[in-house]
């Protein structure tokens, strides 16, 4: 499945580190960032209509049902005020779910590994 631009570079670099080793089955810590407000907490820069808050809430039920089919429903992390749901997915499915038209990027949201440097040593 060709990249659909939603994917952050580094990740992708991580997916086919994953895929070359024969590890593509192997759950990725992410982060997705969605097009549309997550919930209750978001603010709201403009009133939508009715049918386009209706359509927005079924987007995200759509998104949110598809993840649950890749069994992701216990690992899902809600965060609302940025506005982005913490799970991990394989390489494989995070290419399936990129084009969904309420996701708008994906990270990798790796641990990174800072120390440090006391006055004496800079």
């Amino acid at each position: 499945m060709p990249d659909s631009g939603k994917i952050e570079p580094r990740l992708l670099q991580e997916m086919a580190r994953l895929e070359s080793l024969g590890q593509q089955d192997l759950r990725i810590p992410i982060l997705i960032q969605l097009a549309h407000d997550l919930g209750p907490l978001a603010r709201r820069k403009a009133r939508l209509s009715e049918s386009e808050e209706a359509r927005l809430q079924a987007s995200r039920r759509d998104l949110l049902e598809r993840l649950a089919e890749m069994g992701v429903g216990e690992d899902i992390h809600r965060l609302e005020l940025a506005n982005a749901l913490e799970m991990h997915l394989t390489g494989p499915q995070i290419r399936e779910i990129a084009p969904h038209p309420d996701v708008r990027s994906i990270i990798w949201n790796r641990e990174e590994r800072v120390t440090a440097v006391s006055a004496d040593q800079s």
